[in-house]
């Protein structure tokens, strides 16, 4: 009785044992499904007893059969994405061995590499970021220079003017001197002889039949004729220098005038030169980039 039990309880062992290993795939080996030899009694080995035991015993298996491969396909589908990471991969040949060994030294040198070439691109990136940097300085320092040799070219530009603007007014600086004595006592005759005449043309009854004396006017007419005489001897005295004095007031608006389109011509070549500079450093940066280029093409 002892046997038949252990007969019976033995596939469900195996089926257990068989399902564990089909989840974790490992190199157990398949269980033996051949007879044990049992006990050599002849009631065990009687045909009379072999055969109910036999039949009796292929439903079970059929059963087992069935609930292993449900318990495998269940347990395979809900648990198959964990237990992945816990399956014994089979060994793998000495050849494939060698050839992953080959495979991690390449991928090695092929990140040392990659290491390599990234490092060169840091001190690529550095070293032309101190060259911009330095070329900005150089531009910024060649502006600056640029800019204070204009502006020492316009301060010796407006000294020149102002010196010749001296040299011109110098030489009439006394005469406007003795013109402003001359002018107050031109304008003291002219007021003195707007006030005679004047008084002289108010007295003159002109209304309501007045007659005037003849040689009194004629006294008056002859006293404002010798002043007007005097003021005409004056004026062609001093026309000559008048003269000369507007000749030179005509050339200093001459000077001014060409001042203005000296300092409008210098308005020009200030805007152009901004602008050339503006171009002479587009064209620098992009020579310095094509170099940079030139230089990457050749180290790549």
């Amino acid at each position: 009785m002892k046997d038949k039990l252990s007969g019976q309880k033995q596939p469900a062992q195996d089926q257990s044992s068989t399902s564990f290993t089909k989840f974790f795939g490992g190199a157990t080996k398949a269980p033996n499904n051949k007879p044990v030899p049992g006990s050599s009694s002849a009631w065990a080995l009687s045909p009379a007893r072999s055969l109910p035991f036999a039949v009796a015993a292929a439903p079970p298996k059929s059963c087992s059969g069935s609930v292993k491969v449900k318990a495998s396909n269940k347990s395979s589908s809900s648990s198959g994405g964990v237990l992945r990471y816990f399956i014994r991969h089979k060994k793998v040949s000495r050849v494939q061995e060698e050839d992953f060994h080959r495979f991690r030294i390449l991928h090695n040198g092929l990140l040392q590499w990659r290491f390599v070439n990234a490092k060169a691109l840091a001190a690529m990136a550095a070293t032309e970021h101190i060259a911009e940097s330095k070329l900005f300085s150089v531009w910024l320092w060649i502006f600056k220079m640029r800019n204070s040799i204009m502006e020492k070219k316009i301060e010796v530009q407006r000294v020149k003017h102002e010196i010749k603007l001296y040299q011109i007014l110098n030489p009439q600086i006394l005469h406007l001197n003795e013109w402003a004595k001359l002018e107050k006592r031109n304008q003291e005759s002219v007021g003195k002889l707007a006030t005679k005449l004047s008084a002289i043309s108010i007295q003159l009854p002109l209304i309501n039949g007045a007659k005037a004396d003849v040689m009194s006017i004629y006294e008056a007419m002859y006293t404002a004729i010798d002043a007007m005489d005097g003021i005409e001897s004056i004026i062609t005295k001093y026309f000559f220098e008048v003269e000369r004095i507007l000749y030179m007031v005509t050339e200093l608006l001459i000077t001014t005038k060409q001042q203005i389109e000296n300092l409008e011509e210098l308005e020009k070549t200030v805007t152009l030169a901004t602008t050339l500079l503006v171009k002479e450093t587009s064209v620098r940066a992009q020579y310095v980039e094509a170099a940079f280029e030139s230089v990457r093409c050749q180290i790549c």
